[in-house]
């Protein structure tokens, strides 16, 4: 009896919360859409013709640096509470022998680099951008870690704190040189606009990709994970 009205009261609670939450969002409604008239206007000086990226690395590029600072920090926190084996993770004979899978390898990693340049590019004229572009290549990590190629841990390779750092140090340089020319915070060249928001996206692409591989690293060899007691898979 007593659940029976509990559950009542939950549901009771969650329809006024509901309705309280309409009657507050409906009449923004009829609100004029925000911002998006400013963006339009603007969108010639911005460097690219896709609204969305001009928003996101032009005119609140703060935001997106800060987003990919969060992100480097969330890798440092892996590697500081994850644990790191005596040795190498790497696939035990003769699945690294296997012809398939290094056929498939073979066509898989270049065809996914291709896909993931594609999307930084046309993110200045149509939906993508880094962000998309990271995930893909964050997904080829993920395949190259699971198949053994890349051997773990990584938290010990340079070329991965590089990767790690490149788009955030880029995004900065970015940032704070025009006011050493008497600029203003994040106020990219006027004629060089489109050229520094590529190399800053195609710099967080590889970032967001390096992170994701440090996560999947992270979690195998997490305290109590498989990959941590076998050793080898």
């Amino acid at each position: 009896m007593f659940g029976r009205v509990f559950r009542i009261s939950i549901f009771v609670l969650l329809g006024i919360f509901a309705a309280g939450m309409c009657a507050r969002l409906c009449p923004l409604l009829d609100r004029p859409a925000g911002l998006a008239g400013q963006v339009e206007a603007h969108l010639g000086e911005s460097g690219v013709e896709h609204p969305l990226t001009a928003v996101l690395l032009n005119f609140r590029g703060y935001d997106t640096m800060l987003e990919i600072g969060v992100l480097l920090v969330a890798v440092l926190a892996v590697w500081a509470l994850g644990a790191v084996p005596r040795s190498p993770w790497k696939l035990s004979a003769p699945s690294r022998n296997c012809a398939l899978l290094r056929v498939a390898l073979g066509v898989l990693t270049p065809a996914t680099i291709v896909a993931a340049g594609y999307m930084v590019w046309v993110g200045a004229y149509r939906p993508g951008g880094a962000f998309q572009a990271g995930t893909i290549l964050g997904a080829l990590m993920v395949v190259l870690i699971g198949s053994g190629v890349v051997p773990l841990p990584l938290s010990r390779e340079t070329g991965l704190r590089m990767a790690l750092g490149a788009g955030l140090f880029l995004f900065l340089l970015a940032a704070v040189l025009p006011m050493l020319a008497g600029g203003m915070l994040l106020q990219y060249p006027k004629g060089f606009a489109g050229l520094t928001m590529l190399a800053i996206e195609t710099a967080l692409s590889i970032s967001i990709g390096a992170a994701v591989g440090a996560f999947i690293a992270g979690v195998a060899f997490s305290p109590g994970s498989d990959g941590q007691k076998a050793g080898v898979p």
